[in-house]
C-alpha cells in the first residue's frame, strides 16, 4: 500500500488552529492531488516523461483534554495512485494508509501586542496497508517527534516547526523542516491567514526535496473552517530511483465542536 512521506509534516487537525478549549474536538477531511513528471537516480533524470499521479483523501480528528493537551488522529485513503516506470512498465495503487496518531503538547504565551506558542509532539503511525509492488515498505512502524514553535500579531503570522521519523525496517529515516510566514486577514466578521510555507525533508539515503507554495485558511465560522495548500518542488534528488519535481494541492473543510 502506498504511503506518502513527503507530504507528512506537522500539521495537526483542525489546520493547526482549533479547538483551543478544554473539551473540544474537531475533524477535516482533505482532498490531495499530487504529480510528479520526472524518473530521478539522484540528481539524473531518467525519464523526463514518466510520470506519478496520486489522488489523495485525508480524514482526520483532534480532541483537546486541556488547552495545552490533545491527541491527534491521521488517515489517508490512496483514491487512485499511478506511476510509469522504465521499459513500459506502469503500476497503480488504491486502499487505506497508514494511521498517523499524535499528542501535540502546547505551552501558550501572551506578550505586549504578540502572541504564540511552543508545540512538542511525540507520534506513532502504524501500518495499515497490505503489501503490494507499489509500497515495499509496508509493515514499518514508526516513531516522530516535532518541535514546532508559532507566534503572531494582529497582522503577521510566522512560525517554525522541525519533526524527524525512525523506522523499525526498511523505510528510509528523515527529517522535516518546515518554515511559515504571512499575514492574517480580518473581515467580514471573519479571520483568516494568507502564508508562504515553505518545507525542507532530509532522508538518510540522500533523498532531498524543497518544496514551497501559499497556505490560504478561512474561519467561516466559529463550527466551520476551510483551507487551500499549493506547494511546488524547487529541487528534489532521488535517493534511489524515485519520481520527482512536482507539485502539490490540498483543499479541505474541517468543523469544531
Amino acid at each position: 500500500m502506498l504511503t506518502m512521506p513527503t507530504t507528512t509534516h506537522a500539521a495537526q487537525p483542525v489546520f493547526d488552529e482549533m479547538p483551543r478549549w478544554s473539551g473540544g474536538w474537531g475533524f477535516q477531511v482533505i482532498e490531495e492531488y499530487r504529480w510528479e513528471d520526472d524518473l530521478l537516480s539522484g540528481d539524473t533524470a531518467l525519464g523526463k516523461d514518466l510520470r506519478e499521479e496520486v489522488h489523495l483523501l485525508h480524514l482526520e480528528g483532534v480532541y483537546t483534554w486541556d488547552k495545552a493537551i490533545r491527541v491527534t488522529a491521521k488517515l489517508p485513503f490512496v483514491l487512485h495512485a499511478q506511476r510509469e516506470l522504465l521499459e513500459g512498465v506502469v503500476q497503480e495503487d488504491r486502499g487505506v494508509g497508514d494511521l498517523t496518531m499524535a499528542l501535540p503538547l502546547k505551552s501558550y504565551f501572551n506578550l505586549d501586542g504578540r502572541s504564540g506558542s511552543w508545540t512538542f509532539a511525540p507520534q506513532l503511525r502504524a501500518p495499515l496497508g497490505r503489501p503490494d509492488d507499489y509500497d515495499v515498505y509496508y509493515r514499518a512502524w514508526a516513531g516522530g517527534a516535532t518541535l514546532g514553535y508559532e507566534t503572531e500579531t494582529y497582522r503577521y503570522h510566522a512560525g517554525a516547526s522541525a519533526t524527524g521519523w525512525v523506522h523499525s525496517g526498511a523505510p528510509p529515516d528523515y527529517a522535516v523542516l518546515v518554515i511559515t510566514l504571512g499575514v492574517n486577514v480580518h473581515a467580514l466578521g471573519s479571520s483568516g491567514h494568507l502564508k508562504l510555507k515553505t518545507a525542507a525533508r532530509r532522508a538518510d539515503d540522500g533523498s532531498t526535496t524543497v518544496s514551497a507554495g501559499p497556505t490560504v485558511y478561512a474561519r467561516f465560522t466559529d463550527t466551520v473552517h476551510g483551507q487551500f495548500e499549493w506547494k511546488h518542488d524547487f529541487h528534489d534528488r532521488a535517493g534511489t530511483i524515485d519520481h520527482g519535481n512536482g507539485e502539490t494541492f490540498r483543499l479541505g473543510v474541517g468543523f469544531v465542536f
